[in-house]
C-alpha cells in the first residue's frame, strides 16, 4: 500500500500545480515592468502614483554638475561612458532603472544599508518621467530619510536625467521636522 500513496501524492501536487496556474517559467520580478507594455505605461506598472499632492519648487535642487560633490562626479563619469559605449548599459533604456540608479549612487555613497524605500512615479507626457523616491530609516541620529525627485526625459531611445532634488524629514525636532517633508537643516 505505501507504493501506491507515492504516485497519488504525486499526481495530486501536479493538479494542484496546474490548476493554480503556475508555470515553471521564472516570474518577472515587480520591481521590473514586463516589456510588452507600451513605452508610455510600462515604467509606471510597476509603481503606485504618488498619492498627494508634489510640488517641485518645494525640493532643494541637485545641481547634477556640481564638482564639489564626489558622488555626483562619479555618476555622471559613469552616466558619460554609460552613453558614449557602443552597447548602453542597462540602467539608460528605462527612465525606472535610471532614476533607482542614480539614487542609489548618490544615497548609496553615504549610507551602507538602505532599509527602506519606496518609489513612485507623477503622471507625465510621453518621452517624460517622474519618480519621487524615499529613502529612510537611515543610520544616522538626525535625518531620518529623503524623499527624492527625479524628472527624465527620453533621447535618442535612452533616457537622461533633467531635473533632480531632494527634501528630507529628521528624527527629532517636533512634528513639522519629524513628520513633514521639508528641506530645514535637523537638528
Amino acid at each position: 500500500m505505501r507504493k501506491l500513496r507515492w504516485p497519488h501524492l504525486l499526481l495530486a501536487i501536479t493538479l494542484i500545480f496546474l490548476l493554480s496556474g503556475c508555470t515553471a517559467s521564472e516570474p518577472v520580478p515587480a520591481e521590473r515592468p514586463p516589456t510588452d507594455i507600451p513605452e508610455s505605461e510600462s515604467f509606471q506598472s510597476a509603481y503606485q502614483l504618488y498619492p498627494d499632492e508634489d510640488d517641485r519648487e518645494a525640493y532643494r535642487v541637485w545641481n547634477l554638475d556640481d564638482p564639489e560633490v564626489q558622488a555626483m562626479r562619479d555618476f555622471l563619469a559613469e552616466h558619460e561612458a554609460a552613453v558614449a559605449a557602443a552597447e548602453p548599459a542597462w540602467w539608460l533604456k528605462e527612465p525606472d532603472s535610471l532614476a533607482q540608479y542614480f539614487v542609489d549612487k548618490l544615497v548609496g555613497a553615504s549610507e551602507e544599508i538602505i532599509p527602506y524605500q519606496e518609489t513612485f512615479f507623477l503622471p507625465t507626457q510621453p518621452g517624460e518621467a517622474v519618480y519621487l523616491i524615499i529613502v529612510g530609516d537611515y543610520l544616522d541620529d538626525s535625518v531620518w530619510g529623503d524623499k527624492i525627485r527625479v524628472e527624465l526625459r527620453s533621447h535618442d531611445q535612452l533616457w537622461e536625467i533633467a531635473w533632480a532634488g531632494h527634501m528630507w524629514r529628521c528624527r527629532r525636532g517636533g512634528p513639522e521636522l519629524e513628520q513633514m517633508w521639508h528641506t530645514t537643516l535637523c537638528p
